[in-house]
């Protein structure tokens, strides 16, 4: 696995193929209204510096708080969507144009459908695990604010950015494995784990690049 070679891979296919970009976009549509609102509220709180989160109006910072609940809650529905249908069909879409140089998006997508028994745990056990090992840092960058301690929410944050760090690299391969692989979903965990630490130099790259 080459990083380089793979990178400039994908946009030689997407090149050839600007097919590929359609359920991409279509999603990107769904999200647009969250591009628009959510820097709203950030800039209401001042997200560019840290230090006045602590300094906020309690009652202003719950109202703030409460709207953007609401527009992580869409943004949960649009993400499932994403994870759960339009990710798991790339690798299909890439293997069906190695193959016949055409792609088939109701073919990737029935494919989806009868793979989804491995597909959606091994995905949602992930995610699962993702949300349990971010709730303490959510926590504490929560009680940080209400707490006003500016220190604890510096290391909260630091602290949140290694763990995503870790879990990129770590689930990197699910949707390939997952997909293309006839595993269960358990074993698809092991090997998503197991292919992803081997190649974990190159996810690394992957990682900082996609930020």
């Amino acid at each position: 696995m080459n990083f380089l070679r793979i990178f400039f891979d994908s946009f030689r296919l997407l090149r050839k193929c600007p097919r590929f970009f359609i359920p991409k976009v279509l999603i990107a549509f769904f999200f647009f209204p969250i591009f628009i609102l959510l820097p709203y509220f950030l800039i209401e709180i001042d997200i560019t510096s840290p230090a006045s989160l602590v300094r906020l109006d309690p009652v202003k910072l719950i109202g703030i708080m409460m709207q953007l609940i609401f527009i992580l809650i869409y943004t949960f529905m649009v993400y499932l969507i994403d994870s759960f249908i339009v990710n798991p069909m790339y690798p299909l879409l890439v293997q069906q144009y190695y193959k016949d140089k055409k792609i088939n998006f109701s073919k990737a997508f029935i494919s989806v459908v009868r793979r989804f028994g491995t597909i959606f745990p091994a995905v949602l056990a992930m995610a699962i695990i993702v949300f349990a090992a971010l709730m303490p840092f959510i926590f504490m960058i929560v009680s940080a604010i209400l707490f006003q301690n500016e220190f604890l929410l510096y290391i909260s944050i630091i602290t949140a950015f290694f763990s995503v760090f870790i879990i990129f690299i770590l689930f990197y391969l699910i949707y390939p494995i997952s997909s293309l692989e006839k595993f269960s979903f358990v074993n698809a965990i092991k090997e998503t784990m197991s292919s992803s630490l081997k190649y974990k130099a190159d996810i690394a790259k992957a990682f900082f690049i996609s930020i």
